[in-house]
């Protein structure tokens, strides 16, 4: 199981992120992920799983609220002329 594991691999971040190899190496290659760690200086390479899921946390709560969509024609006050 994920939350008793203190490491996390490139696998178990696709897993929770739903994401492909390739789309992880990009997001933590522009900042868009925490840094991975190298351990012994290894090809591996790993997250902390506490830091990783306060990141995680942090992302949800900064993200904004969808604002609701309208159905149908506009009104007038609506349209822009």
């Amino acid at each position: 199981m994920i939350e008793d594991k203190p490491l996390l691999t490139k696998q178990d971040l696709q897993r929770i992120l739903s994401i492909s190899e390739r789309t992880l190496e990009t997001r933590v290659r522009r900042g868009e992920l925490p840094p991975p760690r190298r351990l012994g200086g290894g090809r591996r390479v790993y997250w902390e799983a506490r830091s990783f899921r306060a990141w995680l946390r942090t992302q949800f709560a900064s993200a904004a609220p969808a604002s609701p969509r309208r159905r149908g024609r506009p009104r007038n006050s609506e349209h822009s002329r």
